[in-house]
């Protein structure tokens, strides 16, 4: 397993856990969204770094395939920022 990968999977499964507390706090700020937003975003992203279309051998390509995981399973605007 990479580094890479280790990492990824680190931040996916953080996030995934923090969206409650991301959700309250957009709640108060903003529309609501943003833990449910984000959480829908890691878990594509987790997914494919499971079934290995999230290839990690590369920087370019693996950041190309986050923005493509990204642009598929998020929307509003933290999609857009995050995938830019």
């Amino acid at each position: 397993e990479t580094l890479a990968k280790k990492m990824i999977s680190s931040a996916t499964t953080k996030l995934s856990a923090e969206e409650p507390l991301l959700t309250k706090y957009d709640t108060i700020v903003g529309d609501g969204d943003c833990g449910i937003t984000m959480k829908r975003g890691a878990t594509e992203v987790a997914s494919r770094l499971e079934n290995g279309s999230l290839p990690v051998d590369h920087p370019v390509t693996l950041f190309a395939a986050l923005a493509d995981a990204v642009s598929a399973s998020m929307g509003g605007t933290s999609g857009v920022l995050i995938e830019l």
